[in-house]
């Protein structure tokens, strides 16, 4: 029983981050909007990028990405859908 309250309680912290995260990615720059109404951006070039990490899950369905500034600021762009896709057009 209590494992099955501590699954449900990440179930549900997973859910909600699908729904408050978006990201956008353009040919400029890339788009971090957060919050329930949208009310939170973040932008960076490409060209300020230092390191960037992925991390696959469920056979690269999905994912996320650790993007690392050149100012040392370290950007988490989490449960990304299609990741393995993504990354074969990179």
């Amino acid at each position: 029983m209590v494992l099955t309250l501590f699954l449900l309680a990440l179930t549900l912290a997973a859910v909600s981050r699908a729904f408050i995260l978006k990201y956008r990615f353009t040919n400029l720059r890339v788009t971090v909007i957060s919050g329930l109404t949208g009310e939170e951006r973040s932008n960076f070039k490409y060209k300020v990028i230092k390191d960037v990490q992925v991390v696959l899950r469920f056979i690269g369905e999905w994912g996320d990405i650790i993007v690392t500034l050149k100012d040392g600021t370290k950007v988490d762009l989490r449960v990304l859908l299609n990741l393995g896709r993504f990354l074969n057009i990179a």
